[in-house]
């Protein structure tokens, strides 16, 4: 025998001795006695689908049936949103079943899940109407719809204005289909990008902007306003106005604590930029400390060491400087509170 066909020989023997140990029970190539779990990236449930193992997983092994059923009660589903399903909530699920844990595996890391709406499932699309018709819910309506919601504001009291361009992609039919909207960037006109799903597929995927306008109380000038002046009441009305969401006014019951950071005529509203908060306490001050003790209260003076708004601390020193500068907490025109040890600590704990 030459060299070359013991070495076949020797090769086919060894090959021989793999399968044959495959094939044995309790060899490593068996896995009959496993069952995988294999979470779905990404799931939509119908209105009436109850919320199972198997409707999030596909399932392979000997115990499939058992699993398939389970029950995931403890995730709650709101139409037209999204919630994530972790494998150890599976897994936890799997574990308190009469599933033998120990040979069951999850594959995967998360599931994200929705359930369709009750509205667009009575709804059905016009075949020969691609940008709306009667009875057609579209992509318009989705959006006004969940910008009134983000600004908790009632549907009189939200304007929304979208660009004449987004017209054709406004009108897409959503009758039956998931849509995704996320927020992109901070900006005078707001913008949002917008996911269409159906079943599997993505049918739209666009980023759009628009003006949107929401219905406030709002503060108005009733005189002008200097810079440095202190608003007050006779200076300013309360008034619903149309005002830009991302530009929002005052709030009519701070004003009063605020003075005017720049000139303003009569009848302008005041926005965050018009006001700042008003000093109560300036360097050099002579300040009323009102020093709590328990029950008791002690009122000395001090002379301020720094300028201070409603509510802020502020350092002072005895009138006659003769002990230590302190903190107290700034309670109005040239007056402040402190509770020893308590008021020293915030100041301390101040960056």
């Amino acid at each position: 025998m030459d060299r070359l066909t013991r070495l076949m020989l020797v090769l086919m023997t060894g090959l021989w001795a793999s399968v044959a140990l495959g094939a044995a029970p309790g060899g490593g190539a068996s896995v009959g006695g496993v069952t995988t779990v294999s979470l779905r990236g990404t799931v939509r449930l119908d209105a009436d689908t109850a919320l199972t193992l198997g409707s999030i997983a596909e399932i392979r092994g000997e115990q499939r049936a058992m699993l398939e059923g389970l029950a995931i009660a403890s995730v709650e589903l709101t139409p037209g949103r999204w919630t994530v399903v972790e494998a150890g909530v599976v897994r936890e699920l799997i574990e308190s079943s009469s599933a033998r844990g120990g040979s069951v595996v999850v594959d995967g890391a998360r599931v994200n899940l929705t359930r369709l709406t009750e509205r667009a499932e009575r709804v059905a699309a016009e075949p020969d109407a691609p940008g709306g018709g009667v009875g057609v819910v579209t992509l318009r309506e989705h959006l006004v719809s969940w910008l009134r919601a983000r600004n908790a504001g009632r549907a009189e009291d939200v304007r929304v204005a979208f660009e004449a361009r987004d017209d054709g992609i406004l009108g897409t039919p959503t009758a039956g289909r998931v849509v995704e909207v996320n927020p992109i960037g901070t900006s005078e006109r707001p913008a949002v990008r917008v996911t269409v799903y159906e079943a599997d597929r993505i049918v739209l995927s666009e980023s759009l902007r628009f003006g949107l306008e929401i219905l406030v109380r709002a503060p108005v000038l009733t005189r002008p306003m200097r810079r440095g002046e202190r608003l007050g009441e006779g200076s300013f009305e309360t008034q619903s106005v149309w005002t830009d969401a991302a530009n929002p006014p005052v709030d009519p019951a701070a004003v009063t604590s605020q003075v005017m950071r720049r000139d303003v005529a009569s009848g302008q509203l005041l926005r965050f930029a018009d006001v700042e908060p008003a000093l109560v306490i300036r360097r050099g001050d002579e300040v009323s400390v009102r020093t709590v003790r328990g029950s008791v209260v002690v009122t000395s003076t001090a002379i301020a060491r720094q300028d201070a708004v409603l509510g802020e601390m502020v350092e002072l020193q005895p009138k006659d400087r003769s002990g230590v500068r302190f903190f107290a907490r700034a309670a109005g025109e040239q007056r402040a509170v402190m509770i020893p040890g308590q008021s020293q600590d915030t100041a301390e704990a101040m960056p």
